[in-house]
């Protein structure tokens, strides 16, 4: 594996057996090739996940716009936490579609209908009166909204919150923006992400609210939670991988969607208790050599 600088998670003990990695070692090792962004907030995650899965693939580490001379060479290719990708949006687009032109064995699969094509879904949801955090493009729908004091803008094609914004009604219709999602800004008690593993249910973590330096905890999903978060991954349709359906929860009790993370979601491994880290962990292995080589769990 392509040495990864950066710390570990500090609990060993949090991944599985020795004998896994025995296992790993013995059978087919498929050579993976991982992408991600060591220049992010956050590259913890995939040194982690990086060292976990070198137990059942070969696995060499590079950013994504310089996969290309690795690209023919590997079996299978891993998208994780390459964000932000707004800031080279041609090249990644570009990326991902010589992936597709060279059918190349990528995970995720490529078919999801969430963030992998931006914030666009929210509109499509909303439009068809699905629990979403109501959500319009431009002033001239803004009546499709509530009438609230502030409204909320997503860019299209941000991530992790970059160049969200809070603005009065007064200024939304004083200088209209462009290339945002305009949606009301709620009041809620918490956050909550619920993760999802080839359209299997995995567990799920939330906040109190989302600040700069805010702190996931487990979460027990209720039955009409886990209703309400199938409900999106049916509508998504993603073939295999991992996605992550986050919304806020209400006042009222009611949960709106505000997003459907099925391109690279970020995992907060470091979050998960120790008994779902390692079940995440191993399930997630067991679906890229099913899905991506066919190598039965």
């Amino acid at each position: 594996m392509e040495p990864c600088d950066g710390p570990h998670l500090q609990s060993e003990s949090s991944l599985p057996e020795q004998d896994e990695a025995e296992y790993g070692r013995r059978h087919v090792r498929p050579s993976l090739l991982l992408l991600t962004n060591r220049h992010n907030s956050d590259t913890q995650e995939d040194i982690v996940l990086a060292d976990y899965l070198d137990r059942w693939f070969d696995i060499t580490v590079c950013h994504p716009l310089d996969c290309k001379r690795f690209e023919d060479r590997v079996d299978g290719i891993l998208i994780r936490n390459v964000w932000p990708t707004s800031v080279h949006q041609r090249s990644f687009d570009s990326m991902l579609d010589r992936f597709t032109r060279k059918r190349l064995k990528v995970y995720n699969d490529l078919s999801g209908q969430g963030d992998r094509h931006g914030k666009w879904h929210l509109l499509l949801l909303s439009r068809a009166r699905f629990p979403v955090i109501p959500s319009v493009e431009s002033v001239r729908t803004l009546s499709r909204l509530p009438d609230c004091p502030a409204y909320f803008l997503k860019p299209f094609y941000g991530s992790d919150g970059s160049g969200c914004a809070t603005v009065t009604k007064q200024s939304l219709m004083h200088e209209p923006p462009r290339g945002f999602v305009i949606q009301p800004k709620l009041a809620f008690l918490y956050e909550v992400s619920f993760f999802f593993i080839d359209g299997k249910y995995q567990g799920a973590l939330s906040t109190p609210k989302k600040e700069k330096d805010f702190k996931m905890s487990p979460y027990r999903a209720k039955n009409q939670d886990l209703v309400f978060a199938m409900r999106f991954v049916r509508w998504n349709r993603l073939r295999f991988g991992v996605q992550r359906i986050d919304a806020v929860r209400l006042h009222g009790g009611e949960l709106l969607l505000t997003e459907i993370e099925d391109f690279c979601p970020f995992l907060h491994l470091a979050e998960m208790h120790d008994h779902m880290r390692v079940r995440f962990l191993q399930r997630l292995a067991r679906s890229i050599r099913y899905n991506l080589f066919n190598i039965s769990p």
